[in-house]
């Protein structure tokens, strides 16, 4: 594995209008409640908070399926499976020890809970007969996956887990490596990504599709219904949003965070959390629901035997931060930066009194700004 090398330091966000062009149905349903996170997406200087392990996982699993759906037609061993699992599993973890941010999550193995029957249950699916070229059938029918579209005006752009094309019906199917359901009921995260697809292919096709379905991570698949009324208004509505957005870029670009809604249902998950000034006024206060994050300027560092310790100063004197020797290699070259009076950012700490520690998801930043 490679050695973690950068530290992660937090400056001004910087974006431009042109590039929140195109948006992607995975990211409208999450990006369209809190302005702000979309704006930072696109900001060309701002530091992310890792993936969680298991959407690392997730990712890996939907790379393998569509590798094996490239070689459908020679088929895919159970062994064939495994090794292609484990070699994406090694260029994922390959890529996190490289930063200071995720290094800590190698080996995936340990780091993500479902980890074992995630793999299992994946390499088992991605196992395919040979498949002959197709001859005869519907005429026109073709399956394709990954598929890339566009809107026709450049604003709405994504890829298509698996498109079916038979005759002029075309049928698009969006899988995913874990539930699909919450509370009994299909995301309504994953139902809305579905429907801007179907407005993007009625958009470029000029057909509106004749079925929606999702698959989970047990391979169970779930049809989601939709009104086409219902489809091309919401389509709509994310042009009209995006361009909204741009239109607040332009005219007011020294306000941005005011775009920002800070709220747990907003924040709780979000990689972009540590350039959002608006969240660290709300934590600063005090308020509830938040992850355990926390920000406060540098007192002393001290170098004990068994741990370093960061020391804070102003009202967070009675707070310290340590971090023991057994988890100090991913974290000493942000340490070694730190001086008296830098602004330091601790995520996803645990406390224990007053004293923060290291968690596995903890991540260290310096705020510069």
């Amino acid at each position: 594995m490679n050695s973690p090398s950068e530290t992660v330091f937090i400056s001004e966000p910087k974006v431009s209008a042109d590039a929140l062009v195109p948006i992607y149905p995975s990211q409208y349903y999450h990006d369209h409640k809190c302005a702000y996170k979309f704006v930072l997406s696109r900001a060309s200087n701002v530091a992310a908070l890792p993936a969680t392990p298991r959407m690392e996982l997730g990712t890996i699993i939907h790379s393998l399926h569509h590798w094996s759906f490239l070689n459908r037609l020679t088929g895919v061993t159970l062994v064939q499976s495994e090794q292609k699992f484990d070699e994406l599993v090694a260029e994922t973890e390959r890529r996190l020890s490289a930063s200071l941010l995720s290094a800590h999550l190698v080996p995936l193995s340990s780091s993500c809970d479902v980890y074992i029957t995630r793999r299992h249950s994946a390499v088992r699916h991605a196992v395919r007969e040979p498949s002959a070229k197709g001859s005869g059938g519907a005429r026109g029918a073709r399956q394709l996956s990954e598929e890339g579209i566009e809107s026709l005006d450049g604003l709405i752009k994504g890829s298509m887990d698996a498109v079916y094309f038979t005759g002029d019906a075309i049928d698009i199917i969006d899988r995913k490596s874990g539930d699909v359901k919450r509370d009994g009921l299909l995301r309504e995260s994953y139902v809305m990504q579905l429907k801007l697809y179907a407005g993007l292919v009625h958009d470029v096709e000029g057909i509106m599709p004749r079925s929606l379905a999702l698959i989970d991570g047990a391979f169970h698949r779930y049809e989601v219904d939709f009104k086409p009324d219902e489809v091309m208004a919401l389509y709509s509505a994310a042009k009209e949003w995006l361009a909204a957005i741009r239109e607040e870029v332009l005219s007011r670009p020294e306000n941005l965070a005011s775009l920002a809604d800070p709220r747990p249902g907003n924040c709780k998950y979000c990689q972009l959390r540590p350039n959002c000034r608006p969240y660290w006024e709300v934590i600063r206060q005090g308020a509830q629901g938040y992850p355990m994050d926390f920000a406060s300027t540098v007192e002393t560092i001290e170098a004990l035997p068994k741990a370093h310790v960061v020391r804070f100063g102003g009202y967070d004197r009675s707070l310290s931060f340590r971090v023991k020797q057994a988890r100090l290699s991913a974290y000493k070259p942000t340490l070694d930066q730190l001086k008296k009076g830098d602004r330091i950012m601790i995520m996803n700490a645990e406390i224990s009194g007053r004293q923060l520690e290291v968690g596995d998801q903890t991540v260290v930043m310096i705020d510069r700004r």
